[in-house]
């Protein structure tokens, strides 16, 4: 098979998407299913960089592919015309179309079909996502097969954006070995190993870091010495929930208890996973939740809003929290704080054998499937 790959951003790109394409492009370019791979970025993100020397792929770079300002240039038309792909992969749920090749598309972000229910979105951000909403929808519905993530996002799809169950299909991701080294984030200080409590993400709306911020207070009675580090970073688009975030803390007298990192590397992750005495998930929404599947992989005591698609891919290695409700998300914590040891470890040995059913491996099977399902 000769597939082309058309990563169909504006310029950017998601730490998990990245994450994907990582895994997945080394494994098809050595699958004895693929001929040929072009593989088709905007130029900023500069993908032929992030891999070694595969001999039977081509990067091809090109302009963003923006939303309402995407025009098919010639010298992109021309290299799939040489290429003469089987198959069109769009990782993402964006149109795409070239001379009756059939296309399979994928979704990574369920946002623009949830929108209207996460609140502190700019206006500038609502009118976003509505248009990739459009966007999003004509895609999957013109597109011949679609996969998604999660069983969340298949029933979501099917039930209320009208599209056909028969050509969705379920391809978890795969989950990465935990770093061999770890390093220490700088700025944190001495002596908190197994002491703090741990979150990361970008800083969105649908993350739902308040939830953290909120139950610290009530926390900080009972743990005077409470530490908690949030790790990521906003968008430009987001810096005002990040101001509000920071205020929050500020009106609560919790300034010095929330450690904010930053963006963080694999290693500076590995570490605070490995070194947290719980990892909190508090995301109002996700299409797979590659953050929590890192955490059980490292060992954590994970505790998890009780949103979808959580209790899907956590299953009974977290324990749940209502999301939005500050005295459950404490209830949660004093909970898991107060188990024993040996409780704490069948815990994380549960998570730890959970998370090795996500492998990367597994996920390469069922693109391949979906790939020749496509092509017929």
């Amino acid at each position: 098979m000769k597939i082309a790959i058309i990563n169909m951003t504006n310029g950017g790109i998601s730490g998990g998407y990245k994450k994907y394409l990582l895994n997945i492009l080394p494994r098809l370019a050595s699958n004895d299913n693929i001929d040929s791979l072009l593989c088709i970025s905007p130029s900023s993100l500069q993908v032929d960089t992030w891999f070694s020397l595969m001999q039977n792929v081509e990067f091809v770079n090109c302009s963003p592919f923006g939303f309402l300002k995407f025009r098919f240039d010639r010298s992109l038309k021309q290299k799939l015309i040489k290429f003469s792909p089987d198959l069109i992969f769009v990782p993402v749920a964006r149109h795409f179309e070239f001379s009756g090749v059939p296309v399979l598309n994928m979704v990574q972000n369920i946002l623009p079909f949830l929108r209207k229910e996460v609140d502190e979105l700019s206006f500038s951000e609502k009118l976003r996502l509505y248009i990739q909403h459009i966007e999003s929808v004509k895609a999957l519905k013109l597109a011949k097969r679609t996969i998604v993530t999660s069983n969340f996002v298949k029933d979501f799809l099917i039930e209320k954006a009208g599209i056909s169950k028969e050509k969705i299909s379920l391809v978890y991701f795969g989950k990465d070995s935990p770093a061999e080294d770890i390093s220490k984030p700088p700025g944190i200080p001495n002596g908190l190993e197994k002491k703090f409590l741990f979150t990361a993400g970008s800083l969105e709306p649908y993350r739902g870091t308040e939830d953290i911020i909120k139950a610290a207070r009530y926390l900080k009675k009972d743990f005077p010495d409470l530490r908690i580090l949030i790790a990521g970073q906003s968008r430009t688009a987001t810096l005002s929930y990040h101001r509000k975030l920071l205020a929050l803390s500020k009106s609560y007298g919790l300034s010095s208890n929330i450690i904010w990192t930053g963006q963080l590397n694999q290693s500076e992750l590995a570490w605070c996973y490995q070194n947290c005495a719980m990892f909190i998930i508090t995301s109002r929404m996700e299409t797979f939740g590659m953050i929590a599947l890192e955490a059980m992989a490292n060992g954590c005591l994970c505790i998890a809003a009780d949103n979808p698609p959580f209790p899907e891919i956590l299953s009974d290695c977290a324990y749940y929290y209502s999301p939005k409700d500050s005295h459950s998300l404490v209830d949660a914590i004093k909970n898991v704080a107060s188990w024993n040891d040996e409780k704490k470890l069948e815990i994380t040995d549960k998570a730890k054998k959970r998370a090795e059913s996500f492998s990367w491996d597994n996920t390469l099977e069922g693109l391949i499937r979906e790939f020749e399902l496509t092509i017929i």
